[in-house]
Formats: C-alpha cells, structure tokens, sequence
C-alpha cells in the first residue's frame, strides 16, 4: 500500500472511530461525551486525542473536526443498531463535507470480528488474515475487546430503496400483515448494505471491571458461591477475562 493510501485509511479508520456511534458531544457530560457504551466513549476519546474530534450530531447530521481544523461532514440516513445477535451497528449516511447537494453515500460498520469478516471482499479478508490478524491475537490475548471497522461506498438505488422501506414501516397507514412482510424486506436490504466491504482497520478497547467488582466477586467466593462470568467475543477474550476475574 502506498503512503498516500496509508494515510487515506487512517484518515478514515479515525473519523469511524469519532463518528460510527451513538456518541452525543456534550461539554458538561464525562470528558465531553454522552454515551451508554463505556466502549464507544473510550473510541471516541481515543479519536478526539488523535486529532479527530466529534464535534456535533443531531437532526442536522454529525460532524467531525480533523487536525487540519477543517469539517468532516455526514447526514445520517439510517443508523442500524448493534445488538446482542448481531454484535455490530451501522450508520448509512451522505457526505456532505463540500457540498449539502452531495450524492456520495456510504456506510460505516464496526462489530465483533466473528460477525464482520464475513461482511468483507475476499480482498479485504485477505488483508486482515496477513496484515491484522497476529496484532489481533496479541491483543486479545491481553484481554481486549477486538473490533472491525468497514466500510464502502454506497449506490443511490440502494439508499433509495432502504428509503421506501424504511418510510412504510413508519406509515400508521400500514397494516400487521405488511409490516411483518416489510420487516422481513428491511433485514433483506441492511444485509445487501452490509456487504461486499472495505476493511478499514481493528481496535482493542480494555474491558475494565466497575469499581467495587472485584471485591464484590471476593466476597461471594469466600461465601462459597459459584461465580459464572459470560463475556467476550473471542476464546482468547473469555480465557483472559475469566484468569483475570479468578
């Protein structure tokens, strides 16, 4: 890969990491960030320490201010959750940094590698199997949580057609009949979405304990209480979380 090529990654891996959340910048929050996932707070700090601060989102669309004290503009189309089965979130959104008019859209995926190198090209897979691959062992080995950023640029049929759906599934209009059909066509459309994609780059985020568990974990062991921890997505994860814990 070329320098330029380099840099163009990291330039984008960086804004993932800013933007690809449900991070809201607020300067009376902790650090500057309102977030629900300990994890997303840690990226978007580890961005913003970087150079790559987020800087707004809301209704308007989000923005990322880069080294260079320029803009990184998107409007969020559509944001596909993460959640337990699916251990990945998207958010499918125009780029409108030069120009409000724009029509490049993309989508930004970031999820446990077990359910996001399958959504990568052959290259792309490739690629993280030479290149990140033994980093990602070394990292979970020492206990940290792993995930994979992707990314490609999308077609205007595809967000028009995730546009449709999207709008008669919110129709009050639409019966119990069609939106159980729609349902099924809307995961048809966010599968085609999350396909074929540009490996952007891994990170490693230490999955700290809260205060007090420990201890806590101490005590119901000398009660002679058995102690189960599920946690991890990798063996590597759960092997260290559980030699930690015990």
């Amino acid at each position: 890969m070329s320098e330029d090529a380099t840099n163009e990654a990291l330039n984008e891996f960086l804004i993932m990491m800013a933007c690809c959340n449900s991070v809201t910048p607020n300067e009376k929050a902790n650090a500057g960030f309102i977030s629900s996932s300990p994890d997303e707070h840690a990226l978007v700090l580890g961005a913003k320490r970087l150079g790559y601060a987020l800087k707004s989102r809301g209704k308007d669309g989000s923005s990322v201010e880069l080294p260079n004290g320029s803009l990184y503009k998107l409007k969020e189309i559509h944001v596909v959750p993460f959640d337990s089965n699916r251990k990945r979130m998207s958010v499918i959104f125009k780029d409108v940094s030069d120009d409000q008019k724009s029509t490049l859209y993309k989508i930004f995926t970031k999820g446990a590698d077990m359910t996001t190198l399958d959504k990568l090209t052959a290259k792309s897979l490739k690629s993280y199997n030479s290149q990140a691959l033994p980093q990602v062992n070394e990292y979970s080995k020492e206990g940290l949580r792993i995930l994979v950023f992707a990314s490609r640029q999308l077609t205007e049929d595809e967000v028009t057609n995730l546009d449709t759906v999207l709008g008669k599934l919110s129709d009050p209009k639409t019966s119990p009949e069609e939106k159980f059909l729609l349902d099924r066509d809307y995961e048809a459309l966010v599968k085609q979405l999350e396909s074929e994609l540009q490996l952007v780059g891994c990170s490693a985020v230490e999955d700290k304990l809260q205060d007090g568990v420990p201890q806590c974990i101490a005590s119901l062991r000398a009660a002679d209480i058995n102690v189960w921890m599920l946690t991890g997505w990798q063996s590597l994860d759960r092997h260290k979380a559980l030699f930690l814990v015990l």
